[in-house]
């Protein structure tokens, strides 16, 4: 959409909907670096605006208030980030960091007060550092990176790596960088290396379990996955990466920019 000649009304149709989208997942968010990347602002501004005014209006109109959506958020992050219950449900980087202290939890070897002690404690620092890994990413999209399939994959994986929890269904995200992979027509001297960790990362695991406990059922996949995805995510990130080019793209975005 960005890399061939369109409308500037289609563009701004683009920003009105990744507005409308980031209202119901913040996923969607990390596209907006898409726009930055091309210097599209108008449409950046529009998603922008766009979902903030959308926000204020889902508020008002559901009965809703700040409070209320502090409690939720607030009862998410007990009961799945620092809890065990968020563990196996998915592919993140911070449910693989727990899944040592999950079985321990199952095996009786640990206590549930330490372990939600323990998982507060790293919360924080972990969300920090998730911000400026996704900093990182966005700057490695920006001025470093020129493969479509690949900007798209390091915006997803982020989105499925990085959060608290990160469902099954998540995997859903990487689909879209999959067949932008499949259909490149440049040649990818990695493509084997690629194609082996996509098939890893979409078969299910879930014929190995470390943890049979009904409020914390963790299957291998919880490790496993983080690891290849992460992997991945790092190998094309810092792959060919040359310092002298990245600061001259980044100088010559912003002086073409006056």
């Amino acid at each position: 959409m960005l890399y061939i000649p369109v409308p500037q009304e289609i563009l701004l149709c683009c920003g009105a909907d990744f507005g409308a989208a980031d209202i119901i997942k913040i996923i969607s968010r990390g596209f907006l670096i898409l726009f930055a990347k091309d210097k599209k602002f108008k449409p950046l501004s529009v998603a922008v605006i766009g979902s903030i005014i959308l926000f204020l209006i889902g508020m008002s109109l559901t009965g809703n208030d700040y409070a209320g959506l502090a409690r939720n958020l607030a009862y998410f992050n007990e009961r799945y980030a620092v809890s065990a219950s968020g563990v196996g449900m998915g592919h993140s980087l911070f449910a693989a960091i727990r899944a040592p202290m999950t079985v321990m939890l199952d095996n009786g070897t640990m206590a549930f007060d330490l372990y939600k002690h323990i998982s507060a404690a790293i919360s924080f620092p972990y969300m920090v550092l998730s911000f400026v890994f996704f900093a990182a990413a966005s700057l490695i999209v920006t001025f470093k990176e020129k493969s479509f399939w690949k900007n798209i994959f390091i915006l997803t994986s982020c989105s499925v790596w990085l959060p608290y929890v990160s469902y099954d269904y998540t995997l859903l995200n990487l689909f879209a960088p999959f067949m932008l992979f499949v259909c490149a027509e440049d040649k990818e001297p990695c493509a084997l290396l690629y194609s082996v960790l996509f098939g890893l990362i979409f078969i299910p695991m879930n014929w190995v379990w470390l943890c049979g406990s009904e409020y914390w059922r963790t299957n291998i996949g919880s490790v496993i996955r983080p690891i290849l995805l992460g992997f991945m995510l790092l190998h094309i990130m810092f792959k060919n990466f040359n310092k002298k080019d990245f600061i001259q793209n980044f100088k010559n975005y912003f002086s073409a920019a006056q």
